[in-house]
């Protein structure tokens, strides 16, 4: 009897932990986990003075970045005759479409004889064949833009490169790293970023943070950032923090479902931290389900037109969002001094900026005056964010490069 209480007991622990991780079965026998949920508490007692450095260090999130300028160089003489290729981790991918359109825009520009973008659908495959297809076309570097598993296409990247082709990648790593079998890497500052926005809930809660984690476990620089926000809330939060790590690849995965059962079960969540854009409508759909929205700050990492409009909708408080157009910049001087020889471009990660209610109701407060007409790129159709991030920061790089209006 005994014997069987046991068996009967474990079966149940079992069955619990499986509830808890979501696991599901891959077709071979084997669980593959989709969902996951852990919790780190917090003892840490902030003083005022603290939590008003960093309220001042926030302040300069929320304003145009300092421009670290590298060694001007003559773009026109370095791209002429040459060609380049983009390939992102899927054509279908919003963010992706857009950091791409834009580094098409800045190429031409610069003065490069022809800017080719190959059609992918997010798997090993079409990533191969478009590096083949780089190969075939003689260009002289490709851009590898987003959540592209270098594992999976180190073949196709050596065979390009030993093609004499430079490989670049964008979005993959944080800064101080070169993301593996490149040549180069275009930075994003995931630690900056996902610091300025536990920061942002340690100052509104005063350093009582109860927060609920949401991120992506299948994707590269998710450990980098939910590793800065747990380190930090360590530091300066009395309260916990709660992880939802879930496949954002698996479309079986019900994120709305997910973060609904942990703000159920934790009715003291007072901050939900979401890391990647698609997590983020099923997430405001999950608060506005528990009627959570009126207790919990929400912040987003991201740069997908969904964030700019739930912060514009008054649900998200602050984002932390990288300019398309700064993006597409930085990653063309990544190119053109890789293409001019260096190894290892002394040159600033793609910058970034808090984007909140106040930045957007700014702007469209001043739609139609002066100052918003004077710039005659910013139309109608311009996406938000870009309306948020001025021209200042292009128009330095292009100084750089011998084409601006002070060259």
């Amino acid at each position: 009897m005994k014997r069987i209480l046991a068996v009967l007991l474990s079966a149940m622990v079992l069955s619990s932990i499986a509830m808890l991780s979501g696991c599901k079965d891959n077709g071979n026998g084997s669980a593959v986990e989709s969902v996951t949920e852990s919790r780190s508490t917090n003892n840490a007692v902030v003083s005022k003075e603290k939590l008003a450095a960093l309220s001042t260090e926030l302040e300069t999130y929320k304003s145009q970045p300092n421009f670290n300028a590298a060694k001007s160089i003559d773009a026109k003489k370095i791209s002429k005759n040459k060609k380049i290729a983009i390939i992102s981790d899927s054509s279908s991918n919003t963010y992706s479409s857009y950091i791409s359109q834009e580094l098409k825009s800045v190429a031409e520009k610069v003065g490069f004889k022809e800017i080719l973008a190959y059609d992918t659908d997010g798997t090993a495959n079409s990533h191969t064949s478009a590096l083949e297809n780089a190969v075939s076309d003689q260009c002289a570097a490709v851009v590898l833009i987003g959540n592209i598993n270098k594992d999976k296409i180190s073949l196709a990247i050596e065979n390009a490169q030993a093609h004499g082709i430079k490989v670049i990648s964008i979005d993959n790593t944080q800064v101080g790293t070169n993301d593996h079998f490149v040549d180069s890497s275009v930075k994003t500052n995931y630690v900056a970023e996902a610091k300025a926005l536990a920061d942002y809930a340690i100052v509104e809660k005063e350093g009582r943070v109860n927060a609920l984690l949401v991120t992506p476990s299948d994707v590269s620089y998710a450990d980098e950032m939910k590793k800065a926000v747990t380190d930090e809330l360590t530091k300066y939060s009395d309260g916990y923090c709660t992880e939802l790590a879930m496949e954002i690849s698996n479309t079986a995965v019900n994120i709305s479902d997910a973060v609904k059962k942990a703000l159920e079960r934790d009715t003291n969540i007072n901050c939900v931290i979401v890391l990647h854009d698609n997590m983020l409508k099923d997430s405001v759909d999950a608060l506005e389900m528990t009627q959570a929205m009126s207790r919990v700050t929400f912040l987003a990492r991201g740069g997908g037109t969904e964030l700019f409009t739930q912060v514009q909708n008054g649900n998200v408080a602050t984002a932390v969002s990288e300019s398309y157009e700064w993006t597409a910049y930085t990653a063309v001087d990544y190119i053109l001094r890789v293409l001019n020889g260096e190894d290892n471009p002394e040159i600033s990660d793609i910058p970034f900026m808090m984007i909140s209610y106040d930045n957007v109701k700014k702007i469209e407060e001043s739609e139609g005056t002066e100052e918003s007409s004077s710039d005659e790129e910013k139309t109608d159709d311009t996406p938000l964010i870009e309306k948020i991030f001025t021209k200042t920061f292009k128009n330095q790089y292009l100084n750089l490069w011998g084409l601006g209006e002070n060259s």
